[in-house]
């Protein structure tokens, strides 16, 4: 009994596919620039598609379910930690601009 495991595949693939890019960043001296992060999630992204398209294209399609609903509850994380930092930045940026400070 073969059991298509495609999954276990592209995570490998993608495994490579991050640690050669992180390996290039580091090479050229350019860990430290967080733009260059936007081919990271790039690069996950494709491989999530291309996992998705094969287990639809063999017809297995009923794990879509879970995977919508972890999808909902990651991005939800993700949202949150998002707009937390962003107020943190707002914050301690408004404080300093203004003369206070966190002790008052």
């Amino acid at each position: 009994m073969k059991k298509n495991n495609s999954e276990v595949i592209n995570g490998i693939l993608m495994f490579f596919a991050l640690a050669l890019y992180f390996f290039i960043e580091q090479l050229f001296d350019n860990q430290d620039k967080s733009y260059l992060r936007f081919f990271n999630a790039l690069i996950v992204l494709y491989f999530v598609n291309r996992t998705v398209k094969q287990k639809i294209e063999s017809g297995n399609d009923h794990f879509l379910r879970n995977f919508l609903f972890i999808e909902g509850i990651a991005s939800a994380i993700i949202v949150s930690l998002v707009v937390m930092q962003y107020w943190k930045n707002t914050q301690s940026s408004g404080s300093a601009r203004s003369g206070l400070s966190a002790d008052r």
